[in-house]
């Protein structure tokens, strides 16, 4: 049985919250090894902080549920630009919204691992521009749409201090959630960002489960590389210019096969 890519768990890709018109360049002065040595509460509640002004960023996530790996790397602004790329099942997606439009296009091999459509369709689609009819727009625009963060990282949730390590070349800081489900790094130098988050399997689908359409069951088994098993999200490039552009070439309308 095929599986089908579920709206809201794409949409779920980007689970924090992007608000404010903050300047991302801007510097903090409690940082370093004083920052690393502060309770855990006050850790958190910087990096909380940091999130309402936060103007851009890039959200990388991996992943692997069953015999299939996932990896997507996301970016958003606050001004309704997005840009993205998801490889799943041996396939790739890419997506652009811009100027409240949204645009997809993926190649054959997405199509025939991660939808319903049969072989013929499949190779139709292959390399296709669509765009998203208005009654259609509202399931794709979630996926850049600003979410809500309190479900993994919150000012509600409570934290214990781990080790200092080194995050994409910065010194970042480790908090450790209570059940030990949610592992969040917090940069300690400059603005206090939330560099990584890793879900562990027992976290439930973490925002991030696809669903079996033969079962229905949903699972999100552990990514190789880190030693904390789960779903692992990167948070890059804060406050850096967000291209998205419209697709040169013919665009079809979602139905289309172009054929």
């Amino acid at each position: 049985m095929k599986r089908t890519i579920k709206a809201v768990a794409l949409a779920a890709l980007l689970p924090l919250a992007l608000s404010g018109c903050g300047d991302d360049s801007s510097s903090n002065d409690d940082t370093g090894k004083s920052f690393a040595e502060k309770p855990a509460s006050e850790i958190r509640d910087a990096a909380l902080k940091d999130i309402e002004d936060i103007t851009s960023m890039t959200v990388v996530v991996r992943t692997e549920f069953g015999e299939h790996a996932l990896e997507s790397e996301i970016s958003t602004d606050t001004e309704g630009r997005c840009v993205g790329t998801i490889q799943m099942g041996g396939g790739e997606t890419r997506f652009v919204i811009t100027g409240g439009d949204y645009y997809y296009t993926a190649d054959e091999a997405f199509y025939k691992a991660n939808t319903e459509a049969d072989d013929e369709l499949a190779a139709a689609y292959d390399g296709k521009w669509f765009k998203t009819p208005s009654a259609g727009q509202a399931q794709y625009a979630e996926q850049c749409a600003p979410a809500e963060i309190t479900e993994n990282f919150s000012a509600d949730d409570e934290f214990s201090v781990g080790d200092v390590r080194e995050i994409d070349g910065q010194d970042a800081i480790e908090l450790i959630s209570a059940d030990q489900s949610v592992t969040a790094w917090i940069a300690v130098e400059g603005r206090h960002h939330l560099l990584r988050l890793v879900l562990k399997p027992d976290v439930g689908d973490g925002g991030f489960g696809y669903t079996d359409q033969g079962s229905g069951a949903q699972s999100t088994a552990p990514f190789e590389g880190d030693e904390r098993e789960g779903v692992v999200v990167t948070f890059t490039d804060y406050g850096k210019k967000v291209v998205a552009e419209v697709p040169s070439g013919d665009i079809l309308t979602d139905g289309d096969t172009g054929a």
